[in-house]
């Protein structure tokens, strides 16, 4: 009857998985019956699961340590600006702890910014080219005297670029050289005009 009790008690403690417990009941029950197989093979399962448990217990702790170091770098990267060093101590610390969702966040959060940052550098390569465009096409136009479209060519330029000297530097020079055009059509106006009157006069 203790023998059995104990059983009872040793087998409701291993199926709540309190092993300690359990344990401790099978030996006591070994004690009363030391050749009975079932208590012992009992005792070696636990002994198996308790050691895997503490396998278990020591590399999560490894893992954690792993993890938070790793999370530490990948912060101090992320704060200066590293980003693609920082993403990859990020997808380090997941294969610690996978199901963490901290490095998750700041993986999307980089992927985000890197998108930006190339969308930026795009852009102002597109911009790049569009000035030079609007500079080469400026200068051609200013060669072959047609200045009104050099001036509409410069003035595009110098939207894209408001700190750029050249466009402004053109566009002041194509200005004088329209007010002097001006003048001199004034002036042939004005003698078109004497010459004319006194023709009428005369006839």
């Amino acid at each position: 009857k203790a023998y059995n009790d104990l059983i009872t008690a040793a087998d409701e403690n291993f199926k709540n998985e309190s092993w300690t417990i359990a344990k401790n009941l099978y030996t006591n029950a070994l004690a009363i019956k030391k050749n009975e197989e079932y208590p012992l093979s009992q005792v070696e399962k636990i002994n198996t699961i308790l050691k895997d448990i503490a396998e278990k217990a020591k590399n999560d702790k490894l893992n954690n340590d792993k993890y938070a170091i790793a999370i530490n770098s990948a912060d101090r990267l992320f704060k200066t600006k590293e980003y693609k060093d920082s993403k990859g101590k990020y997808e380090e610390a997941l294969t610690f702890k996978p199901n963490e969702e901290y490095p998750q966040q700041k993986i999307s959060e980089i992927n985000s910014i890197l998108e930006q940052i190339e969308k930026e550098k795009n852009d102002a390569l597109a911009s790049e080219q569009a000035y030079k465009d609007a500079i080469a096409s400026g200068d051609i136009a200013f060669k072959e005297e047609n200045y009104i479209d050099a001036k509409d060519y410069f003035s595009t330029a110098l939207n894209i670029k408001p700190k750029e000297k050249y466009p402004k530097t053109k566009i002041s020079e194509i200005d004088i050289i329209l007010a002097d055009l001006n003048k001199e059509e004034q002036q042939r106006l004005a003698a078109e005009k004497a010459y004319n009157d006194l023709i009428a006069a005369a006839d």
